[in-house]
């Protein structure tokens, strides 16, 4: 005759399987596990147990050996399942990888969920899910700077002071660069995106080739003209001259000078009484900062 294994338990155990049979809060198959250990303990097998308790064999032997290899947490908390056959195999996931850390999408700067959920050909959940597990963040570019100024400490010892210690009757000016029409290109190579951690790419770019576009609002219709000038040797006020000669324009509204290293005023000879609207732009020649 087949004999189950024995139970010897603790004055500690005996106590805690009791105190959770006797407390209200306990769940029902929690306590149907400590009489079952209960019982084999008192040297019950596993047959007899599922008589008195109404139950399989097998549930009475399968608590025993819970029981045996891993005492009261085993009974209190169900072991893992396997769950569901999953939908999605392990090529797919490999793929997804691959496309987000070696390429990117047509027209477009990064992967997004529904861009490489069309291309993979699952969901969009289904993408977030591996992202996440897999640490990808293809939304994220972190930027670094690596200036090759040899007097970068001093300017940067200087802008700081300014907030930390500012002279008295001080005017600080701050130039900045316009958006422009650019083709822009880093001035080092940035490292790729891996698990945790983004896509790097340099602080400060290089030009391969600029194009400005001037616009001229007419206040009294309302329409815009505007004009492309493409690289920096084109000079701006042909816009505003070619606005002068037209009587139904009323003013300059917005320019975008960045790419031309000029000085100019744009204004309309006509006298202020006929031109209620008149209004003076002067922009400044275009300043880049060093670092």
């Amino acid at each position: 005759m087949r004999v189950a294994p024995a139970i010897h338990l603790s004055s500690e155990a005996r106590a805690t399987l009791q105190g959770l049979v006797r407390r209200c809060t306990t769940s029902v198959r929690v306590l149907e596990r400590c009489r079952i250990v209960l019982l084999a303990a008192d040297g019950v097998q596993d047959k007899q147990i599922a008589e008195r308790m109404s139950v399989a064999p097998l549930m009475a032997s399968r608590w025993r050996h819970r029981f045996l290899t891993q005492g009261v947490a085993g009974l209190v908390k169900d072991a893992p399942r396997p769950g569901r056959t999953p939908t999605i195999t392990a090529e797919q996931v490999a793929e997804v990888i691959a496309k987000t850390t070696q390429s990117t999408p047509a027209n477009t700067t990064q992967w997004s969920r529904s861009t490489m959920a069309r291309q993979a050909g699952i969901s969009e959940s289904s993408v977030g899910r591996i992202w996440r597990a897999h640490g990808l963040k293809p939304r994220r570019v972190e930027s670094f700077k690596i200036s090759n100024d040899p007097e970068f400490a001093a300017k940067l010892e200087d802008i700081v002071s300014l907030y930390l210690d500012p002279p008295e009757h001080a005017l600080v000016l701050s130039v900045g660069e316009k958006s422009q029409i650019q083709a822009l290109d880093r001035t080092q190579p940035g490292l790729p995106m891996k698990k945790g951690r983004g896509q790097t790419m340099t602080h400060d770019y290089k030009r391969n080739g600029t194009t400005t576009l001037f616009a001229a609002l007419k206040e009294r219709t309302g329409g815009v003209r505007g004009r492309k000038a493409g690289g920096a040797t084109r000079r701006g006020p042909s816009v505003g001259a070619r606005c002068d000669q037209d009587e139904s324009c009323g003013a300059i509204a917005s320019m975008n000078v960045a790419a031309q290293p000029t000085l100019f005023a744009v204004s309309n000879p006509r006298p202020a009484a006929t031109s209620p609207g008149l209004r003076r732009t002067v922009l400044p020649r275009n300043s880049p900062t060093t670092w």
